[in-house]
């Protein structure tokens, strides 16, 4: 159907057709990759490195926005955020940031950029338009792991070596609660409506399920050995395993582990890509992705990056807001 002949469409069926476009439209993957200093870019449709973006210095955190056309990376050892115009595939701008930013993550409504300051036990909120910090937030010790509710009123921190997740009232400006949740947890996702926050707690070798509003941990699942991140699709939340090289699927319902899948080396970041229906696992160890299937959790791909791939954040865009 030509352009033209979709404007004469009557309005409804135009905005469904426009609708069901944009959802079978597979977005990238970009994946940060610490010993090589650079973000590889994957198409998720085909399954493939479309290019190589040179970032900062041990870049680890990533965020993306697809309304914004960007990426932004957390340079570890650079003390940078770098900004990637994703139309382009170009780094467009680098933020200097004093300490080692790791943690990294978006507000709902995208204006807002969140960074863990590693060192330094605090959040800085900064200005996506302008790169300019509006505010501090002090929080736990080792702040890694940050998601934003999908209603923009809070920001959940996790601090590792506090054993707790901080929950920010972005309305207030002020920290309204601290979680107690398992030994060192590090990576953070949320259900696909919202209604639950999922830890990664590392040494407890469980995942936490904090549901709103947000006031205490509802649930313990043992998973892994040494888990270190977690994504969710509508049925299943899956939890990456770094010293048992495997992913623990569980029962998103019952809270079940249903199965484990067997990945690539020391997996680290995972994201959901909600386009094809996949989840992307990216191997610290063995330099790759892995892919899974999340109809039936088979493992169908793994995708070649440069050295160390971390992605510790949202690398997978999601549809705009």
């Amino acid at each position: 159907m030509t352009h033209l002949e979709l404007i004469l469409l009557p309005p409804i069926l135009f905005a469904q057709i426009l609708l069901a476009q944009n959802a079978l439209a597979a977005p990238e993957a970009y994946i940060t990759n610490q010993g090589s200093d650079s973000v590889s870019v994957i198409d998720v449709a085909q399954h493939q490195v479309v290019t190589a973006i040179a970032v900062g210095k041990a870049p680890a955190g990533v965020a993306v926005s697809e309304r914004q056309h960007r990426a932004y990376i957390s340079n570890v050892e650079g003390q940078s955020i770098s900004v990637i115009d994703t139309e382009t595939r170009k780094v467009t701008k680098e933020i200097a940031l004093a300490g080692a930013p790791l943690g990294i993550a978006l507000s709902y409504d995208e204006n807002k950029l969140f960074v863990a300051y590693w060192y330094d036990d605090k959040i800085v909120e900064l200005d996506a338009a302008s790169y300019q910090i509006l505010r501090e937030f002090k929080v736990g010790k080792s702040p890694s792991g940050l998601l934003a509710s999908l209603d923009g009123h809070y920001l959940f921190v996790a601090n590792r070596d506090s054993n707790d997740v901080a929950v920010v009232d972005l309305r207030k400006g002020e920290v309204s609660n601290r979680i107690v949740v398992g030994e060192h947890p590090f990576g953070l996702a949320q259900s696909l409506d919202g209604s639950q926050l999922y830890v990664v707690n590392v040494h407890a070798e469980t995942l936490s399920i904090i549901a709103a509003p947000y006031t205490a941990v509802t649930d313990t699942i043992k998973v892994g050995a040494h888990p270190y991140c977690a994504a969710a699709s509508k049925d299943s939340i899956y939890v990456t395993n770094t010293e048992g090289d495997s992913v623990s699927v569980i029962n998103a319902a019952s809270h079940q582990v249903t199965s484990t899948i067997k990945v690539g080396s020391v997996p680290e970041g995972i994201a959901y890509a909600a386009a094809t229906n996949q989840i992307y696992v990216a191997s610290w160890g063995d330099d790759n992705v892995s892919v899974i299937d999340a109809s039936n959790n088979k493992l169908i791909a793994q995708i070649a990056t440069g050295a160390q791939s971390r992605a510790f954040g949202q690398f997978i865009a999601a549809a705009p807001h």
